[in-house]
C-alpha cells in the first residue's frame, strides 16, 4: 500500500473527489474519484478547504440556483445566512421597494427569483438604516442586543421586519423586546430579481484559493498518471493547499476565457458547465478552470493554477482537458451531468 503523498505516514486508503462533491459530481455520468493516494486524515483536512469553495465564492449562488446538492451526510446550510469552515455568507443586497434603503435577500432554492431575507430594519441616531439578519444564533432580543451593540447600534429605532409565515412569530418575539410601542410592519412583497437590481457580494478566505489549487492538482493527477504526487517539484503546491502562503503565487483569476468559443462576447451557453484544462510543458505544469460558465453565468473569468515545474522535462507540448455539463433534467439513470473530454 502506498503512503498518502501529504503526510507520508499514512496508508492512502481514502477515495478523493479531484472535483469536489458538492458540485453534485456523485451524480455525474463518467466521474471517477482519485484513489491511492491520500489518507483519511488529509483527505478530512482538504474538506475543511471544499466548505468554502462549496458555501461561500459563487459556486455557492450558482449550486443554489441549480439546486445542486452534495453528499446526504453533509449538514444542509444556506450560504445567504451563514458561511462555512470560517469562511463568510453571501451578501445579496437590493433596495426597499418604497423606501429607497438597503435591505437583504436570499434566493429560492433552484431558482433566481430573489425575495427579503429573515431581518429586522434599525434606524440609527442619524437616521440612517441597517438591516439585521437574523439568523440562526439570534432567538432572543439579547441575542439581537448583542449583535446591535457590536455595530454601534445602540438605542437605535426599530423599522420593520420581514419573516415568512413560518418564521413571524420567531421575529415578532425578538422585535417586541424593543418595547418601544412601534408596531412590528412586514416588508412589501416585491419584484423578482429579474425586475430589480441586486448586488451580490462574495467575500473569499485563502481556503477558498486553496481549495481551488487542490482541485487543480488532483485533476492534474487523475488525468497523468505517471507522476505519483510525491515528486520534489510538487512540494509547494501541497504545502501551499495544506498550510497556505501567498496566494498570487499559486492561484490568479484571470479575465476572458481560455477557451476559443468562449472568447466573443456574442457566444452563449444553453446549460451550466465546468471546463478544465492542463497544460504541460517541457518547463512547468498549468491548470486552468472555468466554474458555472452558462445562461445566468456573468462574463468569463478563470482560474489559473501553477502546480510546478514539469519533473519531466520533455520538449512536447501537452494537454488534457474535460467539461463537465449540466442536464436541464436528471436522465433516465439519475445522473445530474455528464464529464467529457474537451477536444481541441
Amino acid at each position: 500500500m502506498t503512503k498518502c503523498i501529504y503526510c507520508h505516514e499514512q496508508e492512502a486508503t481514502s477515495k478523493e473527489h479531484p472535483i469536489p462533491a458538492c458540485l453534485g459530481m456523485d451524480k455525474i455520468r463518467n466521474y471517477e474519484l482519485l484513489k491511492d493516494k491520500l489518507c483519511n486524515n488529509c483527505n478530512g483536512k482538504i474538506g475543511t478547504l471544499e466548505e468554502q469553495f462549496c458555501r461561500c465564492g459563487s459556486e455557492a449562488f450558482f449550486r443554489r440556483l441549480k439546486g445542486i446538492k452534495g453528499r446526504k451526510s453533509n449538514q444542509k446550510v444556506n450560504p445567504y445566512y451563514r458561511g462555512s469552515s470560517g469562511g463568510n455568507r453571501i451578501l445579496a443586497e437590493t433596495k426597499h421597494p418604497s423606501k429607497g434603503y438597503t435591505i437583504l435577500c436570499e434566493s429560492y432554492e433552484g431558482s433566481n427569483d430573489f425575495f427579503p431575507a429573515r431581518q429586522i430594519i434599525v434606524q440609527d441616531k442619524n437616521d440612517k438604516y441597517h438591516p439585521i439578519l437574523i439568523t440562526e444564533t439570534i432567538q432572543s432580543f439579547e441575542d439581537l442586543q448583542s449583535i446591535l451593540e457590536s455595530k454601534g447600534l445602540i438605542n437605535c429605532k426599530p423599522i420593520e421586519f420581514y419573516a415568512t409565515p413560518e418564521e413571524r412569530d420567531w421575529v415578532d418575539r425578538i422585535w417586541k423586546g424593543f418595547k418601544t410601542g412601534v408596531n412590528s410592519e412586514r416588508l412589501p412583497d416585491f419584484p423578482t430579481q429579474k425586475e430589480r437590481e441586486m448586488a451580490i457580494t462574495f467575500i473569499l478566505t485563502d481556503k477558498y484559493f486553496r481549495a481551488i489549487a487542490k482541485i487543480a492538482f488532483h485533476y492534474f493527477l487523475q488525468q497523468f498518471n505517471q507522476f505519483s504526487g510525491i515528486e520534489n517539484e510538487f512540494k509547494d503546491i501541497k504545502n501551499f493547499i495544506m498550510n497556505g502562503g501567498k496566494v498570487e503565487t499559486w492561484v490568479k483569476q484571470v479575465k476572458g476565457s481560455f477557451i476559443p468559443q468562449l472568447q466573443s462576447p456574442l457566444i452563449t451557453i444553453s446549460k451550466y458547465a465546468h471546463f478544465i484544462v492542463v497544460e504541460k510543458t517541457n518547463i512547468s505544469i498549468v491548470v486552468k478552470m472555468h466554474f458555472f460558465v452558462g445562461p445566468k453565468g456573468t462574463a468569463p473569468t478563470y482560474f489559473e493554477v501553477t502546480i510546478g515545474k514539469n519533473p519531466e522535462r520533455i520538449y512536447y507540448p501537452q494537454s488534457v482537458g474535460h467539461q463537465i455539463v449540466y442536464f436541464d433534467q436528471k436522465d433516465v439513470d439519475g445522473y445530474i451531468g455528464i464529464m467529457q473530454p474537451m477536444h481541441k
